[in-house]
């Protein structure tokens, strides 16, 4: 009998572990400086929602409370196979999902107007220009599909059982647009930012690690590739085992989920890095971000060659 409930339970539990420690890490410092923005607002809902998607799957897969995730339909007991609590379960999971994709992304754009408020340079304003928009569409789209997907039935009950008489609307279509979307917006909120820290000068060290950190983003967008893939090829978009079949979607889906949570977490933690490193070694280091006051925390120095507004002036904050 194949089980692939510790594949999905190892890695959500692992991911989810990582992202609250990430956030709460953040949160730590941000309210030790006196300053909780938007941007850790969001994160935070995120998080939260985050967490919740992992309860439903670990009472979705655990030998305590199993309803069958990670086992072929064969070898379940006729009253779990009947049973409508795991599509409720999954149903709530997308749900929740959206959720957290948009405020995890919102976070991001918040932080980038941040380091977009004083431009100094075209490449500055067009960056602020996009930045705007992006954050325009996700709020939008997310919501609107977040919608579309708690009330894709009517009446809402024929989401989970298909025995109540009702509509529903083409559920697949929506998820197969909504994940070509999260690779698209992914790749533009882990773009966004680079134009302008390229233009910076004097930073190389400091600039070296923001751009890593942005860039670990790409590990997100590779488990959205890898969803859309599963709704693309006929074999598996087609497969009716569905709890035993779903578990590497879903898999791929918290993945997604909770890098992107810690990512746009990284992205703003210059400051607790050092701060730990001041702690270990009592050594402070140069530009170091603590030894400013307690304002909005800043994590480079804008020093191109532009006209001169904002220039030394410490502009990536969250």
């Amino acid at each position: 009998m194949v089980d692939r409930r510790a594949v999905l339970i190892g890695n959500t539990v692992t991911f989810g572990i990582l992202a609250i420690g990430c956030v709460a890490l953040r949160l730590w410092f941000r309210i030790s400086q006196r300053v909780f923005t938007l941007a850790d607002s969001c994160i935070t809902l995120a998080t939260c929602t985050a967490t919740v998607q992992t309860i439903l799957q670990i009472l979705s897969s655990s030998g305590v409370t199993n309803w069958g995730y990670g086992r072929h339909a064969v070898d379940l007991p006729v009253s779990i196979r009947k049973s409508t609590t795991p599509v409720m379960y999954l149903w709530l999971n997308q749900v929740f999902f959206k959720i957290t994709t948009m405020m995890t992304k919102l976070s991001l754009c918040l932080v980038y107007h941040h380091l977009f408020q004083k431009a100094d340079s075209k490449v500055v304003r067009y960056s602020r220009i996009v930045n705007y928009a992006t954050g325009f569409f996700i709020a939008t789209y997310y919501f609107a599909v977040f919608i579309a997907v708690t009330f894709q039935c009517t009446p809402v009950a024929k989401s989970w059982d298909t025995t109540i008489p009702g509509t529903c609307v083409n559920i697949r279509a929506i998820r197969f647009v909504t994940s070509v979307v999260n690779i698209v917006t992914s790749l533009l909120v882990i773009g966004l930012p680079l134009p302008v820290l390229f233009k910076m000068k004097h930073r190389g060290s400091e600039l070296k690690q923001i751009i890593i950190l942005v860039l670990l983003g790409l590990i997100h967008t590779a488990c959205a590739i890898g969803r859309l893939a599963v709704l693309i090829v006929p074999a598996l978009a087609t497969n009716r085992d569905t709890q035993f079949a779903s578990i590497p979607n879903n898999t791929a889906g918290m993945i997604e989920m909770d890098i992107g949570i810690i990512a746009a977490s990284l992205v703003v933690m210059r400051p607790v890095i050092q701060l730990i490193s001041h702690k270990i070694t009592g050594k402070e280091t140069p530009g170091d971000a603590l030894s400013g006051s307690r304002g909005p925390s800043a994590y480079i120095h804008m020093s191109g060659s532009g006209s001169g507004e904002g220039k030394g002036r410490n502009i990536l904050g969250a």
